[in-house]
């Protein structure tokens, strides 16, 4: 648990400061949940670390892609304004 609190400390400071790497360890943590939870056949955990896992990559393709930058974000912040 101690480990797992770790990685999503690291992945939200990776998301607030625009780090790849922290987005990078937090995917990661939630891909190992996904891999362990098929071995043990445990349909709800896989479903809910999938669920978790998804935002991260999508977050990481568009950071990757420059979509999503520390400089961007205002805009894209704005552009989302309507729906939140």
């Amino acid at each position: 648990a101690v480990i797992g609190l770790i990685c999503n400390a690291v992945g939200i400071w990776g998301a607030s400061k625009f780090k790849k790497i922290g987005i990078i360890v937090a995917g990661v943590w939630y891909l190992s949940r996904c891999i362990l939870s098929c071995v043990y056949l445990d349909m709800a955990g896989l479903i809910l670390s999938a669920f978790l896992l998804y935002p991260h990559v999508v977050f990481y393709q568009e950071m990757k892609k420059g979509i999503m930058t520390e400089e961007s974000y205002p805009q894209e912040k704005q552009c989302c304004s309507c729906c939140v």
